[in-house]
């Protein structure tokens, strides 16, 4: 059985690091009791280094979150769904991933047109964790059709009926834009 574990806060950080500046630095100067040894000079032009721009990474469309956080859970592998549905353990992973990158998934989904949708199918997700939070074996019963586990979901939802429409709205937009397979 699958223990339902709260959804993970994360703390963001930027470290810069650096070297130690220069500017504004004083050698201390010291005497040399020979002088340097004399040399032939020879002049060499090096081409001054030209200065690398690194790009700064587009914020991933709604398509690579699907892939992303779907394969990471390990409930898709090649763009294609596990014909089976999700384990207990992926659904859990799916739930807290979908619910810890809403905020990408809005904007990803606003790009793509499919703002309203998306909406819905997050309430979902949070429907999901708050059934588990209120019973450590909703995963497991949810992954294994139990009515109870569809009851308590859908009394979590606002509009189940709006839920299952965008969600037929959005795996055509899997299917089509994203390429992914989704059996059955």
């Amino acid at each position: 059985m699958s223990r339902a574990m709260p959804v993970p806060a994360v703390l963001v950080g930027l470290a810069l690091v650096a070297g130690p500046t220069l500017a504004g630095c004083k050698q201390k100067a010291t005497a040399s009791a020979t002088p340097p040894p004399s040399t032939t000079a020879t002049t060499t032009t090096t081409p001054s280094p030209t200065p690398s721009t690194t790009p700064i990474s587009a914020a991933p469309t709604l398509c690579e979150l699907i892939i992303e956080i779907n394969t990471s859970a390990g409930y898709m592998a090649n763009k294609t769904y596990d014909p089976h549905g999700p384990t207990a353990p992926e659904l859990e992973k799916i739930v807290n991933l979908v619910i810890l990158r809403e905020n990408e998934i809005v904007t990803a989904a606003t790009a793509a047109g499919l703002a309203t949708p998306e909406h819905v199918v997050l309430g979902f997700y949070h429907a999901m964790a708050e059934s588990a939070a209120s019973d450590p074996g909703f995963y497991d019963d949810y992954v294994a059709g139990k009515r109870s586990a569809l009851q308590e979901l859908g009394s979590r939802m606002s509009d189940p009926a709006e839920f299952a429409k965008q969600q037929k709205r959005l795996a055509q937009y899997q299917r089509t834009t994203c390429g992914i397979t989704i059996p059955g």
